[in-house]
């Protein structure tokens, strides 16, 4: 759901510039500020369109209407079309026509693409494995079973755990072996990911061909 436009303005105006200050910027009394911070005053177009030039920012994104806050229309087209940051495009912008092309050719490739999807499920190999790690470090440590952070810490990791008892003898051992197995499978992935980073390298500049060929004229050069 999106911001409403007084929300919108809290952000914006932050810890930096108080609500007087704002006030006093775009020609209007603080209680009027206020009262559209807190939604309870409709605000008219040219105030809106002050507010938008004070923060250089769109009146779409005041209006909760685009999460982008660029008011150049071009960039927000490309970044609600593509999906991605402002900052991701204006560097894609500045990127030169060389590395613009090594970009498109990387997207272009199969390779590559699966590479990016795989981050995906690496992630969420990564997320099953850091609350049952926490919650064998706490147990661990000798943490009470009734201390609130170690109640905590079992509910967060409850989706990865067998139905035990946290006070059974057996349960540290359960979630001991649960984590090993998500750490060996978290371990698997990283390194699968590693080889097909190095295959699609390879693919794209065939580095180790010409390392090896360079070792054996550096070997006759000496």
């Amino acid at each position: 759901m999106a911001d409403s436009i007084g929300t919108r303005i809290m952000k914006l105006r932050g810890q930096n510039e108080t609500q007087q200050q704002l006030a006093d910027s775009l020609g209007v009394s603080r209680s009027l500020v206020k009262a559209w911070e807190n939604n309870d005053r409709p605000i008219r177009s040219d105030d809106l369109a002050k507010l938008a030039s004070h923060y250089g920012v769109s009146a779409d994104y005041l209006l909760g209407l685009s999460e982008y806050k660029t008011s150049d229309f071009n960039l927000r087209n490309a970044c609600e079309f593509s999906g991605l940051s402002e900052t991701a495009m204006r560097q894609l912008k500045a990127m030169k026509s060389y590395a613009l092309s090594d970009l498109s050719e990387m997207l272009e490739n199969e390779k590559f693409r699966f590479i990016i999807s795989s981050l995906d499920d690496l992630r969420a190999a990564y997320n099953r494995c850091v609350p049952i790690m926490n919650l064998v470090l706490m147990i661990k440590s000798g943490v009470p079973f009734d201390d609130p952070e170690l109640i905590s810490a079992v509910d967060e990791a409850a989706l990865y755990l067998p139905d035990d008892d946290p006070h059974e003898e057996s349960f540290f051992d359960d979630a001991l072996e649960e984590f090993s197995e998500r750490y060996s499978d978290l371990r698997m992935q990283v390194f699968e990911l590693n080889d097909m980073w190095s295959d699609y390298l390879e693919s794209v500049i065939p580095t180790r061909e010409l390392l090896a060929e360079g070792k054996e004229i550096y070997k006759g050069c000496k």
